[in-house]
């Protein structure tokens, strides 16, 4: 090939680049992810009333008069003692939350002790919750589930080490899961 021939080529690919980019950030705002920057108080309060009400069964009888002076070692927040002896035998549980319009109100997200969001792509972001202490008390629905992105289980690796929850796992994922494992 000549020189003239791949310098054509080039810029016939940078040309090409460039539309692609720019028509998918175009169908990425149509679809509404810079209309979520917007939402009224009122679409807020429907979104946290819809996930509060998502309560399911008592896990733990709680006493009442039980304290709340064990701290989370997640979030700082206040737990009782029969709520830590819960949580001390388990792991924190990471998960993988889509957050594209149509999939709002997600569900559980309120009980989450600490809650991660990143591009996952198109514009479009995703949530990783880590449930540890206030999941302990009461059976918690989680929806909509979505994969993970390997920068997901780096950050869950600091959670002594957190189980991860995702939907679709792939091969690749597995592996990095698998090898930012430690040994219980």
């Amino acid at each position: 090939m000549t020189k003239q021939k791949l310098i054509i080529l080039l810029v016939l690919y940078l040309v090409s680049t460039g539309l692609v980019y720019a028509f998918s950030s175009q169908m990425a705002k149509g679809k509404g992810v810079a209309q979520t920057q917007q939402a009224t108080p009122t679409q807020t309060q429907q979104h946290l009333t819809a996930d509060e009400s998502d309560t399911g069964k008592k896990l733990l009888n709680i006493s009442a008069q039980e304290p709340r002076n064990q701290q989370c070692p997640i979030n700082g927040q206040l737990f009782t003692v029969t709520e830590k002896a819960a949580w001390e035998k388990r792991r924190p549980l990471a998960v993988m939350i889509e957050n594209s319009p149509d999939a709002r109100p997600q569900s559980g997200l309120t009980h989450a002790d600490l809650v991660f969001e990143a591009l996952a792509e198109g514009g479009v972001t995703r949530f990783m919750g880590i449930f540890y202490c206030d999941v302990q008390a009461e059976d918690t629905t989680l929806a909509p589930i979505r994969s993970a992105r390997t920068y997901f289980v780096d950050w869950a690796s600091g959670f002594n080490p957190a189980d991860i929850a995702m939907a679709k796992p792939m091969s690749r994922m597995l592996l990095c899961v698998k090898r930012t494992r430690k040994p219980d």
